[in-house]
């Protein structure tokens, strides 16, 4: 299966952008023109980052949550944001949960948790934050997330 999509510093190009492929082709080797390409200036990098995400334990649980305001730019800008595990076993970075914008099927803000509202996932909370929140009653309460995001702006 072929690599599409790489939000963050490519392998092959050595720079920090956002990068998506052809269906079929691989967007760190591709054979072809890339349909994405910030370093044409389609899009430009206005905020980028990789942080551990703060963490709370209550009676049983743990939640992982990350906000990050960034300067607004007057429109929803495009977005990238990933929680991945910070472990050895994760050298990868895979993504725990992933969301950008325009689409995305990872974003889960209506969620209720017994009677309490509960956000899980990554979202834009508006043209200037972006959040992420995650839970666990079982498994890796103990576990650490770092979170990763890159704001895209128009090119000027």
């Amino acid at each position: 299966m072929a690599r599409r999509i790489i939000i963050g510093r490519h392998p092959t190009f050595g720079v920090s952008g956002a990068f998506l492929s052809r269906p079929g082709d691989d967007v760190v080797n591709p054979t072809g023109a890339l349909l994405l390409d910030s370093r044409y200036q389609n899009v430009a990098v206005h905020a980028e980052g990789r942080f551990r995400m703060g963490r709370t334990t209550g009676d049983g649980y743990s939640t992982w949550w990350a906000t990050v305001n960034f300067p607004d730019l007057g429109y929803r800008p495009l977005f990238y944001g990933s929680m991945t595990y910070a472990n050895p076993h994760n050298a990868n970075a895979v993504p725990v949960d992933s969301s950008y914008y325009p689409t995305s099927s990872c974003v889960n803000r209506d969620t209720t948790l017994g009677e309490v509202p509960f956000f899980f996932g990554v979202w834009l909370e508006n043209n200037w934050t972006i959040k992420a929140k995650a839970y666990a009653d079982t498994g890796p309460r103990n576990a650490d997330f770092d979170f990763y995001y890159i704001i895209l702006k128009r090119a000027t």
